[in-house]
């Protein structure tokens, strides 16, 4: 079943703010990205690019198996397929900027 806007929101406000909140990072990649779809190679690497002050973290976000994928995907905020990933929530353009605000709000 797709989120909602609502249900996508409220998933966002709670998850905790942590020092690195990747979960938040990655809802608002896919919130932005066209038909809120990418490939893991790419939100590996926008992963890696928004946390490069922290040390020898290449290899882990450009690999297929970034431990955010498999958090999101059992709450239900993405399904893969082989390298697509897709955020399981449609939204219209008014909603991605919410949406992207409210991600942006983490401290990181």
């Amino acid at each position: 079943m797709t989120l909602s806007f609502k249900e996508l929101v409220e998933l966002i406000h709670s998850i905790r703010d942590q020092q690195r909140n990747y979960q938040k990072k990655t809802i608002c990649f896919l919130a932005k990205s066209q038909n809120q779809t990418t490939t893991r190679d790419k939100l590996g690497h926008e992963l890696f690019l928004q946390n490069q002050h922290l040390d020898n973290l290449e290899k882990f976000y450009t690999k297929s198996s970034c431990p955010v994928y498999k958090v999101l995907k059992n709450k239900g905020v993405i399904i893969i397929t082989g390298e697509t990933v897709k955020g399981n929530f449609k939204l219209t353009p008014k909603q991605v900027k919410e949406i992207s605000k409210l991600c942006m709000e983490s401290k990181n």
